[in-house]
């Protein structure tokens, strides 16, 4: 997978385990419209809704994209986010 390749290429190793630290992490988000259901891709990203990290800059390009299946814009998801992380710009 092309994302899969881009993060190896920026020295990602795999040895840290899912959760651990990475020198790059690629996550699709969204695409469009676009459902996508298979194993090794979800599209919308299943922690969308709950990632403040996500939605604030995804709310500063779109704010008024859609997220299927729901149909909340990413400005209502950002609203009713819980996350308490604080983001900030770099």
């Amino acid at each position: 997978m092309f994302v899969k390749e881009v993060e190896a290429e920026a020295g990602r190793k795999t040895a840290g385990g899912r959760w651990g630290p990475r020198e790059l992490d690629v996550d699709i988000l969204l695409m469009g419209d676009k459902v996508v259901s298979e194993p090794h891709l979800v599209i919308p990203h299943p922690s969308l809704p709950f990632r403040r990290f996500c939605l604030l800059p995804a709310s500063e390009i779109a704010p008024g994209a859609v997220v299927p299946p729901e149909g909340r814009t990413v400005r209502d998801l950002l609203e009713a986010c819980r996350d308490p992380l604080e983001v900030f710009p770099i």
